[in-house]
């Protein structure tokens, strides 16, 4: 994407104010000028005055920041990944941000290169739209019969005018006739001289919701940094004609807010907005459509969906959101993701839809399975194409696995249940409740190998095929683990039993170490020919000799609360060891945690005999 068709998208200044040179060294001019340049989004003269200056041997975080992100913004992730990673390798404390642009910039070099041939799913054959020019073409949206993009082709309608930021044409919103394959621009009272991009059509109330740089009564809006930034604007289909052009009042001059997307029952209006208060560089958002031009609170989608990164482009159908992120567990670049709000579930698209450059802003007609989205893939014609292809629409079913103890027969809780599909290895992770109950919504009707796990059990795993409702409740009985105990054994480590810790020079027993020794007194009651010895151990605080004592007494308080709960004395010993077993370096005069010395203040048990 030559183009960032982000939320950050378009991003341009329409007025950069002159400044008087007022430093003498010629570095210092070229880099206060790339860096209003920079600040003003013009990354095409930022990123050539910024090289001069790197050329010249003038190099420094903030510089190679600039230089990484004016290739990294303009998509071109090879030369942005050879910054970023001087900046990493040549500076500390580095933003978590530029490890991710790292990250993504990496993936997308390394898999262009690996061309990830096994990740591609043969179920979907992607076309190069008829109607793309070697300019952006990009956020195709339907409208009824039609597809309406945006484009920076020049038409006969408009002189198209170039933006400073990336050398490329303003985009206008265009209509595709899919009958006649005619490409026609909106009129005029939707397309401006700036950008026009993302939208989404309202079929129920004929309303158009879109994307625009801030700019309505032929006058420019400015944020307080003098930048013209996106907004949402409507306008109603009336009697043939596009009227009442509206800016929606989720809007500000201070931050974008744009890519509009609506709910299935019109009710809700989904947007991407760098706004205050969000995860990343640019979040998801939903609001309450109240008419009338009325909405309620935006809400952020929240951190499964959004991240550190860069969220955009969402469309829904039905209960799943498509949404585009420049997240480190991509393929590289943008890619497309998918979230099911009923199984929770985040899913990366497979290529071919995702590829190692940037994918984005799909839409699926869920009546013809025809689908487009955006890529700058190399196989395209113009900078940003669109591509066509069937979304292959999974039967879905319902089904109910039961968890069970092989040897009781009584149900297992919070048991792990991971599902894998046999023709494509897509993972579905959950949990049985309480009940032992895994109940599954919208499972596809396919082959899946499942495995089922829980602590203290051996792991079970089956082939099932999902298909009518009724065929589907699935019954698996696990086997517990054979753990033999012998002498020597710490019961701790042999049964996954918490060692018995204290308080700081404290030897009485807490209330969390008497859930552990209730455990040791139901195995030495399954084991009655078992003994074993106490050992006790403290930190490194107080003399040598103190801590002798205190470990005595810690030893004898476990030893004796056993007794007291049925365990007879003649199947005990304890012995203190003070400090001359501490499990780390907290030695006397080593600065340590809490945390630290509280390991070293423990007790065992030992198997002596069985």
């Amino acid at each position: 994407m030559k183009k960032i068709i982000f939320i950050c998208v378009f991003f341009f200044s329409i007025n950069i104010t002159s400044a008087q040179d007022t430093l003498g060294l010629a570095q210092q001019n070229r880099i206060i000028k790339g860096e209003r340049a920079f600040e003003a989004f013009s990354y095409l003269k930022a990123r050539k005055i910024f090289e001069k200056v790197y050329a010249k041997g003038y190099v420094s975080a903030r510089l190679l920041k600039q230089l990484g992100d004016s290739y990294y913004f303009t998509a071109d992730y090879k030369k942005a990944l050879k910054y970023y990673d001087l900046l990493l390798k040549d500076y500390n404390n580095i933003d978590t941000l530029y490890k991710l642009r790292f990250k993504v910039c990496s993936n997308t070099f390394e898999n262009s290169k690996k061309n990830n041939i096994k990740t591609i799913n043969s179920d979907y054959a992607i076309e190069n739209a008829i109607f793309n020019t070697k300019e952006t073409d990009y956020a195709p949206a339907f409208i009824n019969d039609k597809l309406l993009f945006s484009s920076g082709r020049e038409d006969d309608f408009a002189i198209k005018r170039v933006q400073d930021w990336n050398g490329e044409a303003f985009t206008d919103l265009y209509f595709f006739n899919t009958e006649d394959s005619t490409v026609v621009p909106l009129p005029k009272t939707i397309n401006s001289k700036y950008n026009e991009g993302a939208v989404v059509y309202d079929s129920i109330n004929k309303r158009l919701y879109f994307t625009r740089n801030n700019y309505s009564n032929r006058k420019k809006g400015f944020s307080k940094s003098n930048l013209v930034l996106l907004k949402i604007y409507s306008i109603d289909f009336i009697n043939g004609e596009w009227k009442n052009l509206q800016e929606l009042p989720i809007n500000s001059d201070e931050f974008n807010t744009a890519h509009p997307a609506l709910s299935e029952d019109r009710k809700h209006l989904f947007f991407s907005s760098d706004r205050p208060g969000g995860f990343g560089s640019s979040d998801l958002y939903k609001v309450e459509i109240l008419g009338n031009n009325v909405f309620g609170t935006p809400e952020n989608l929240g951190s499964t969906i959004n991240s550190i990164a860069r969220e955009s482009f969402p469309f829904l159908l039905q209960d799943v959101l498509y949404f585009t992120s420049d997240r480190a567990e991509g393929f590289g670049g943008l890619d497309i993701f998918e979230y099911d709000f009923t199984l929770q579930t985040l899913t990366n698209l497979p290529q071919p839809i995702n590829s190692p450059q940037d994918d984005f802003s799909l839409i699926i007609n869920p009546i013809t399975s025809k689908s487009y989205f955006t890529s700058n893939r190399k196989s395209g014609i113009g900078s940003d194409d669109i591509y066509i292809f069937n979304w292959k629409i999974e039967e879905k079913t319902e089904s109910e696995i039961v968890l069970y103890d092989s040897e009781t027969g009584e149900p297992l809780a919070f048991c792990n249940v991971e599902m894998t599909q046999v023709n494509n290895n897509k993972v579905r992770e959950e949990q049985t409740n309480e009940k032992g109950v895994l109940d599954i919504k919208k499972i596809d009707k396919t082959t899946y190998i499942i495995n089922v796990s829980k602590e203290g059990y051996l792991t079970d795993g089956i082939q099932f095929t999902f298909s009518e409702k009724d065929n589907n409740q699935i019954k698996i009985y696990l086997k517990r683990e054979q753990k033999e105990l012998a002498v020597g054994d710490d019961l701790s480590n042999a049964l996954q039993i918490d060692n018995i810790y204290y308080d700081l020079d404290k030897f009485f027993i807490r209330k969390d170490a008497e859930v552990e020794l209730m455990k040791i007194v139901l195995l030495m009651e399954s084991y009655p020919k078992m003994q074993i010895a106490i050992n006790s151990h403290t930190d490194s605080r107080q003399t040598k000799e103190y801590n002798m004592q205190l470990s005595i007494n810690r030893a004898k308080a476990a030893y004796n609360w056993l007794i007291k709960n049925g365990i007879k004395a003649n199947r005990l010993s304890f012995k203190g060891f003070g400090e001359n077993k501490l499990l780390n370096n907290c030695k006397e005069n080593v600065d340590c945690t809490e945390a630290e010395h509280q390991k070293n203040r423990r007790s065992e048990f030992i198997i002596t005999k069985m």
